[in-house]
């Protein structure tokens, strides 16, 4: 939907191990052509270690501030669950640390849109990653149409008749 619209973006994952390990993944810098390289890094993604979803938000909140662009939309794709290994960022100190994140990141100007996808929760479909704008699937076949849709509400407002 993205390269039909002529827009620039990125593409990156992330993962991590406690406050002093948290990693982006570059799956597609805003200036990459989407060539064969990146639908392979796309095709490669795999799950790394832990959801430390606030300080990935922050990151890229630092990239996407920086580009000359009209609307920066910022996507999270996860299970919803922030969470890390022995430093008790899980639970309710998670949940508030990524929306505090998501609140630093529209006061940038940034709108943060969460997909969480659960095949087995439905009541957190509903509430997607941290409490914040976003919406829920069951299963990653689905992301295609929430992904058009979102983009239709984005640069397709409704017109006054």
């Amino acid at each position: 939907a993205l390269e039909a619209l002529g827009d620039r973006y990125a593409i990156y994952g992330f993962s991590g191990m406690t406050r002093k390990r948290c990693e982006l993944y570059r799956v597609k810098r805003f200036d990459d052509v989407y060539d064969t390289t990146v639908k392979r890094r796309i095709a490669g993604i795999t799950s790394q270690d832990y959801t430390r979803m606030g300080a990935a938000i922050r990151h890229a909140t630092g990239m996407f501030a920086a580009e000359d662009v009209r609307i920066r939309l910022l996507v999270t794709l996860s299970d919803g669950k922030p969470d890390d290994f022995g430093d008790g960022y899980r639970g309710e100190y998670g949940i508030e640390d990524t929306r505090q994140a998501l609140r630093e990141a529209r006061r940038r100007g940034i709108h943060p849109f969460c997909i969480t996808i659960d095949e087995e929760d439905p009541d957190r479909r509903r509430a997607p990653a941290a409490g914040e704008d976003g919406r829920g699937v069951p299963a990653a076949y689905q992301l295609s149409e929430l992904a058009g849709q979102r983009c239709r509400e984005e640069y397709c407002p409704p017109q006054p008749c």
